[in-house]
């Protein structure tokens, strides 16, 4: 399991993880999720499932702090965010090339198919 601040996620690069199934559990404040084409706001307490293939990602839209516990099966993908935290508290630029490449060693890309961005 990887219990991970949202706020350290580059929320608008929406990915497809081919060889996971994430199923995030939000435990403090909203996270946004937006799965294919939809878009869903998880409250404290909401469970989402998203199933390999799925283009997915999740952020705090909110100014106030968001916490969620995930878990991966496999679980390979707990690696993926240590990346990421490791890169932020390297002092490296979390863009969306180098989060691209680090989603490369976990059977992960980019995906092509986008959801509409909300209004407001």
């Amino acid at each position: 399991m990887s219990r991970s601040p949202v706020w350290a996620v580059c929320g608008d690069l929406l990915l497809v993880a081919r060889a996971t199934v994430d199923r995030p559990s939000d435990t403090v404040g909203t996270v946004r999720f937006t799965v294919g084409q939809k878009t869903y706001d998880a409250a404290a307490g909401a469970l989402v499932m998203i199933p390999p293939g799925a283009p997915h990602t999740f952020a705090n839209v909110t100014d106030h702090p968001a916490v969620m516990l995930n878990t991966f099966t496999p679980d390979l993908y707990v690696q993926y965010f240590r990346d990421l935290r490791d890169m932020i508290a390297g002092g490296q630029e979390l863009t969306a090339q180098a989060t691209i490449q680090t989603m490369s060693r976990y059977a992960t890309v980019p995906a092509t198919d986008f959801a509409e961005k909300p209004e407001g």
